[in-house]
């Protein structure tokens, strides 16, 4: 069952949240594929401003920032302090991982947010931090005791090489590490005190080979969209994924997903889909007589040694079963 349930919460995932929105190239990815390596085995991007419409996430996200509170006091204080709001701050956002399994994340900014603006904010939240940490002032001081001198305000360091931009605090150890490729799209490593590491995932000249196929099928102008050529055993069917593209959109409350999964051989295509048909037909038994369109929904086929599947549900259906997930939480 376990072949079932990764298809069904691929399913799930990647359909709640998804939306159509214009066709233009989303800003992480343009500036992305540029100066990514040639070693990139996973691609992924997401357009925040279709999938903060839907919803499933005016649902779910809100209720999930609400339950960890760490979560909430950065959101509180990036509105409070630096005026900006984070569930509106990033337009898309594009996520890279290499055959050593290291990772860069690149995000556009809104509107309005830019490397200045950014800066400025940490240079304010530097300032909170420090007036958090400093001890409570004492009081009832004795006659001709001197006075503490107050402490000095912290300063956000800057160093900039090459593409790379060192934030630091003065006096701190601690460094953060970005990469603007434009004024308004910047990359981070997966380590942020890295530098090294962020360097190196930004100094290349594009994907190359099977991943610069992969992702040629792809609209990655869609709401969510991803490319992988990393290879996957599939133990329930004893087949192995050499690759795999999909992408997901909606449109009038109706949700759909195609994701293709290229296997070793037309007969490992063939023989994933019918074993994972079998499965449906099971868990269609199963599952609350609810949801059993949605089961019904998930179309399996095969075409060489492209494994195929589809899946059109409403959005109501969706919200149905976040709605019973949130319960669980």
């Amino acid at each position: 069952m376990k072949l079932l349930s990764t298809v069904a919460l691929a399913a799930l995932l990647t359909t709640t949240f998804a939306a159509r929105e214009a066709d233009a190239e989303p800003k992480s990815w343009t500036a992305a594929k540029a100066v990514l390596p040639d070693n990139v085995t996973v691609l992924a991007g997401a357009n925040l401003i279709s999938l903060r419409k839907t919803a499933a996430y005016q649902q779910l996200v809100p209720a999930l920032i609400k339950k960890e509170p760490d979560a909430r006091q950065v959101f509180d204080i990036a509105k409070t302090t630096c005026a900006i709001d984070l569930h509106t701050a990033i337009e898309d956002a594009t996520v890279a991982i290499s055959d050593d399994e290291k990772g860069l994340v690149v995000v556009g900014l809104a509107t309005g947010i830019d490397q200045k603006k950014v800066v400025e904010c940490l240079d304010k939240l530097a300032v909170q931090m420090a007036k958090a940490k400093a001890p409570p002032a004492k009081t009832g001081l004795k006659a001709g005791a001197a006075k503490k001198k107050p402490a000095p305000t912290p300063k956000v360091v800057t160093k900039t090489i090459g593409k790379i931009t060192e934030y630091s605090i003065e006096g701190e150890p601690k460094k953060l590490y970005l990469a603007w490729l434009t004024p308004d799209v910047v990359a981070i490593s997966t380590t942020v005190d890295d530098r090294a590491l962020l360097e190196k995932l930004v100094s290349g000249k594009g994907v190359k080979g099977a991943m610069s196929g992969t992702v040629g099928k792809v609209n990655t102008s869609a709401t969510l969209w991803l490319a992988t050529t990393k290879q996957t055993p599939i133990s329930q069917t004893g087949s192995t994924m050499k690759s795999a593209f999909g992408t997901i959109d909606a449109s009038g409350g109706q949700v759909r997903f195609d994701i293709h999964a290229i296997m070793a051989s037309a007969a490992e295509a063939k023989k994933f889909v019918d074993d994972a048909t079998a499965m449906l037909g099971v868990a269609k038994s199963q599952v609350p007589p609810q949801f059993a369109n949605i089961v019904d929904g998930l179309k399996l086929s095969a075409k060489g040694d492209d494994a195929m599947m589809k899946l059109d549900v409403t959005e109501k259906d969706l919200q149905s079963i976040l709605s019973l997930l949130m319960m669980s939480l």
